[in-house]
């Protein structure tokens, strides 16, 4: 019995061969990088951007406001393709699975994500084609963070301000809120000005305010930086927890001295977001044409191929948008006659800037088509 069991147990340890008689060596797990930890940011001081602050009232034009918030864009487009790039590993799962498990039932990215992008219902994995598709990935990061800046940034009354300040500005928009938003915009600037006058130009919370804010982007985006970053082998040279803190740091500290002075100003301005699935307009600005061509062409080859005379035709198509990836900055300032104002006009200094998909033409039908697919949430 020993020696048949012996006989058995060594037959069933030979491996295969290939066709040149070698044993195939048996597969073994792909090494995996370790995941960035958050504790080891304990004790670490950021550097801290150098930003000008003694920019006259005069110079905040629609100019200065154009080139800084393309400035902005820009910035936040460098980080997401220093951070989110891929390795030659495959992908460790979804990434929406890694986000659930480090976020909990909050999903507080996913929140964000549909908010700003949502997949074409005809892709064979939707959701999940966002983030492993390069080109989609950057983009979706990218609206992430603008919409984060929008939402806890742009929206302050003013970026830094201490509690006392801020209790202030908001007792004084809600004593004055049945006038108009330019009238506020303009009072607003003369109670900022005096605040800031108070410390050249800075506000007195304004790099604790930033170290706030970047860890929470750092803390929001954090599952999708390791679930990218176990795409590049363990040899491969990558930043550090540091120095990421210190590259999303950065970055924001621009975005948050943008924020100041848009405050300062006494004219409006306005972020105007598209909703995904929102149809297209010659005013947006495609960010990866490519893709929709290639849906396009893909489409007339099927309807040619079906017939225009047959039942199973192809429904007539329309550009329609998956990601708003940067939103549209109006400026509104007010138009006086002696001295009153008998108007306003409105000035766009940057056009949207998007990711199309290839939907249906009929708006109920392509929501319809969403939710027949499944994918109508991460899944």
């Amino acid at each position: 019995m020993s020696s048949s069991y012996s006989q058995g147990n060594k037959n069933a340890s030979k491996r295969p061969k290939n066709n040149s008689g070698q044993q195939i060596p048996p597969l073994v797990p792909l090494p995996r990088r370790q995941d960035l930890n958050l504790d080891d940011l304990r004790g670490f001081e950021s550097g801290r951007l150098d930003l000008l602050w003694i920019t006259p009232s005069q110079k905040l034009d629609d100019q200065f406001f154009t080139e800084h918030y393309a400035s902005v864009a820009s910035n936040i487009k460098h980080l997401v393709k220093n951070l989110f790039r891929c390795g030659d590993l495959p992908p460790d799962g979804s990434v929406w699975a890694a986000t659930r498990k480090y976020h909990g039932e909050k999903f507080h990215l996913e929140r964000i994500v549909g908010m700003v992008a949502r997949p074409d219902p005809m892709d064979p994995t939707p959701w999940e084609d966002l983030m492993t598709s390069k080109a989609k990935r950057f983009c979706v990061m990218r609206a992430v963070i603008m919409l984060v800046l929008e939402e806890q940034v742009f929206s302050e009354l003013l970026f830094g301000a201490t509690k006392k300040q801020s209790e202030q500005l908001h007792a004084q928009d809600s004593d004055y809120c049945h006038d108009g938003g330019i009238r506020r915009s303009r009072l607003r600037s003369t109670l900022v000005e005096m605040m800031l006058g108070h410390s050249h130009g800075m506000p007195q919370c304004f790099w604790p305010s930033v170290d706030k804010v970047a860890m929470r982007l750092l803390t929001l985006i954090f599952p999708v930086l390791n679930w990218v970053r176990r795409t590049w082998p363990p040899d491969e040279d990558m930043p550090d927890i540091k120095t990421v803190y210190q590259e999303i740091h950065n970055c924001l500290a621009y975005a948050c001295w943008f924020a100041v002075h848009k405050q300062r100003a006494s004219s409006v301005l306005e972020f105007t977001w598209l909703h995904p699935g929102d149809q297209y307009c010659p005013d947006q600005i495609e960010l990866c044409p490519a893709g929709l061509q290639r849906a396009l062409a893909a489409s007339t080859d099927a309807s040619s191929a079906l017939g225009s005379n047959t039942q199973n035709a192809s429904q007539a198509r329309i550009a329609r948008v998956m990601i708003c990836v940067v939103p549209r900055l109006d400026i509104i300032k007010s138009v006086e006659c002696d001295g009153e104002a008998v108007g306003h006009t409105i000035t766009t200094l940057a056009d949207t800037r998007v990711v199309y998909y290839l939907g249906l033409m009929d708006p109920d039908a392509d929501d319809e088509a969403l939710l027949l697919s499944g994918v109508s949430s991460m899944s």
